[in-house]
């Protein structure tokens, strides 16, 4: 089943039924750990956890790499506050599957087995299997943005051997006296080729925009 399919099956069948079982609407957090369990098929990993006939059949380790993904979901820093959860917390003990709260295996295996989830990397081979099996070659187009600070120029720089231009005259012009009106790039964009227009774009940084009220900042 592809997964927009497995979604929509939790989502109509699997919650009605487990509320209906548990006796009481999931919450929030209960119905992601449920998704999570679901769709990373951690049953396909369950051999990895059954008893291999020698020494001490292991004590619910099954159960405990379900808390471990409890313990996640609800972002508990410790395993003894997340053991004291799972005492009061009926529904998602159930749900990891301890149906009273006397069954929890002692901190000591929950932090021994959690330890070994680690090592064995389980995390990170669930999540290659859940890529190869629903992703297999699909390009998955993204966008990396690299937060590195650049080095670039700041102030405005001059264009190469211009000339400084003459302050111009401020107010209204006296009597008698002829402005002459210079014509804008545009303006003069009209009346040249296109390699003169091209030639006078600029090249370097010569613009500047208002970054904040401090004072402006420089664009190329």
């Amino acid at each position: 089943m592809n997964l927009p399919g497995l979604w929509d099956t939790i989502e109509k069948y699997l919650f009605p039924g487990l509320e209906e079982l548990l006796g009481g609407e999931l919450t929030k957090k209960e119905k992601e750990f449920v998704r999570i369990c679901t769709i990373t098929e951690l049953d396909q990993f369950s051999h990895e956890f059954e008893w291999c006939g020698f020494g001490r059949p292991p004590k619910d380790h099954f159960n405990i790499v379900k808390a471990y993904i409890a313990k996640s979901v609800y972002n508990f820093d410790t395993t003894r506050s997340f053991i004291d959860f799972l005492k009061s917390s009926t529904k998602i003990r159930r749900l990891c599957g301890w149906e009273f709260a006397k069954q929890l295996p002692h901190e000591s295996t929950f932090s021994r087995v959690f330890a070994e989830i680690t090592a064995s990397q389980l995390c990170q081979r669930i999540h290659e299997f859940l890529v190869v099996k629903h992703c297999g070659d699909t390009l998955v187009p993204h966008i990396s943005r690299d937060s590195s600070a650049i080095e670039a120029r700041e102030k405005v720089m001059s264009e190469p051997g211009a000339e400084p231009k003459a302050p111009k005259k401020r107010g209204r012009p006296k009597k008698g006296e002829i402005r002459i009106k210079e014509k804008t790039v545009v303006e003069k964009q009209v009346d040249r080729s296109l390699e003169e227009n091209l030639k006078e774009l600029p090249t370097h940084c010569n613009k500047g925009t208002k970054k904040n009220s401090n004072g402006p900042e420089s664009v190329s």
